[in-house]
């Protein structure tokens, strides 16, 4: 680390932003190409929502019981026992809906479904329709994707052909200021990589799309010019991105991306001013650390200011599968998470586990 002069002593700490609300709030913004208005309250008449076959519970559920009948407690018990030596109660398993600041949660086993008016523009046939679990109302409407019942491991998802996207209506739980925050998509696809550059797919897009620095937030799945590395961005393009070290996944093959924004504060102390013992009269600078992972792997890192800078995109709304600019992906999303706010180590951990258990990755 570099060691400043003049006296100056630097300390590093991590900010510890604020966690979203998690209160929804009533859509704002439309998309020029028309969407159904959702108002997040309950399942739509006739719909069907997609549900695991047969019931079956994945591999994050423990198994039940004990081995031994006598004070033994396995490894899905707590470790506290009561005054004849048998566990209190089993230990929950872990699920996303313990994350704090969980703003959205589509979960292709649960709140997938069909609802009627149409998918596309005077067509009146029905549409998808992924009920947010997170509680935040933020459910997305399908503008020409299908569901697929067995796509992931078998798994429920929607699929996109390169023409068709889903919309979420603009939320202020979906606009994460200068907040640290979480992006994970269970995704396989086969975007065409084209060469010049104006078809590379959008995973999730939230961005003010017609005003340079289109700031927002955007995890692409390939890059322009004809690469299939995976691609985040947070506002104007260069100083805020993070591009996979690995490429070639646009092969069809299920991967987890988790895109994870932690800020840093550089704080000075010590003092400037003659005879001033306490702090610098000198703003702190704040830094953010953008990280990718993709599969549980680190994938890509960069820290600089722009990664720090406010993310908020008013009055747009967030798109899933495509942007308002064509940038579509051919493949399918089984889940989507977003976390407004910090996520420690030890969420990150459960939560790459928790997905990646779920689909098999």
């Amino acid at each position: 680390m570099k060691r400043w002069a003049l006296g100056l002593s630097v300390a590093v700490v991590l900010g510890q932003f604020g966690c979203g609300s998690g209160n929804s709030s009533s859509p704002s913004g439309t998309d020029a190409s028309g969407n159904g208005d959702d108002s997040g309250q309950g399942s739509p008449e006739g719909s069907t929502p997609v549900s695991e076959a047969g019931g079956g519970v994945d591999a994050t559920t423990p198994a039940s019981g004990e081995a031994g009948s006598d004070g033994g407690v396995d490894a899905t018990t707590t470790s506290s026992q009561d005054a004849g030596g048998d566990a209190s109660e089993a230990a929950a398993p872990w699920s996303p809906s313990s994350l704090t600041g969980l703003v959205l949660w589509l979960d292709g086993h649960e709140g997938l479904g069909m609802t009627d008016g149409g998918s596309d523009a005077g067509d009146g046939g029905p549409g998808v329709l992924w009920m947010d679990r997170s509680g935040n109302g933020n459910n997305a409407v399908g503008y020409g994707p299908a569901i697929e019942p067995a796509a992931l491991d078998g798994q429920p998802a929607v699929h996109f052909n390169g023409t068709d996207y889903l919309l979420l209506q603009d939320s202020t739980s979906l606009n994460w200021g200068t907040n640290d925050f979480l992006l994970a998509v269970v995704v396989q696809h086969t975007t065409y990589v084209d060469a010049g550059g104006s078809t590379y797919g959008a995973l999730y897009s939230k961005q003010i799309y017609n005003d340079p620095p289109y700031q927002g937030v955007g995890l692409f799945a390939n890059l322009p010019g004809g690469s299939s590395n995976i691609l985040e961005q947070l506002n104007e393009y260069g100083s805020t991105e993070v591009t996979s070290g690995g490429s070639g996944y646009n092969d069809g093959a299920p991967v987890l991306v988790v895109i994870h924004r932690s800020s840093i504060v550089l704080a000075v102390d010590g003092g400037t001013d003659a005879g001033d013992a306490g702090a610098s009269d000198a703003a702190p600078a704040t830094l953010g650390t953008m990280a990718m992972l993709i599969n549980a792997m680190d994938a890509g890192y960069a820290t600089g200011s722009g990664y720090a800078e406010n993310v908020d995109s008013p009055d747009f709304p967030a798109r899933i599968g495509g942007t308002q600019a064509g940038q579509d992906i051919v493949g399918d999303i089984a889940e989507v998470l977003a976390v407004d706010g910090t996520v420690s180590p030890s969420d990150l951990q459960n939560l790459q586990t928790y997905l990646m258990n779920k689909y098999g990755l």
